[in-house]
């Protein structure tokens, strides 16, 4: 089942900057790994935001979370 996400990405301000470089780095091989599985089928950024629009391809709602 194909699904649109719509994903804005919201780091807390205070955050530190190597612990959101370490987040980052995380979630980038999730990410990568996902469409190498076929998964995240597309990934849109847009243009001027930290966000994008993708879709997965998952069994269901569940799945997808």
């Amino acid at each position: 089942m194909l699904f649109q996400v719509h994903m804005t990405v919201r780091l807390p301000h205070d955050m530190p900057p190597e612990q959101a470089g370490e987040l980052k780095a995380r979630e980038k091989a999730i990410a990568q790994a996902l469409q190498r599985d076929g998964i995240w089928r597309h990934l849109w950024r847009i243009a001027g935001r930290y966000a994008n629009v993708s879709v997965f391809d998952v069994a269901d709602n569940a799945a997808l979370h």
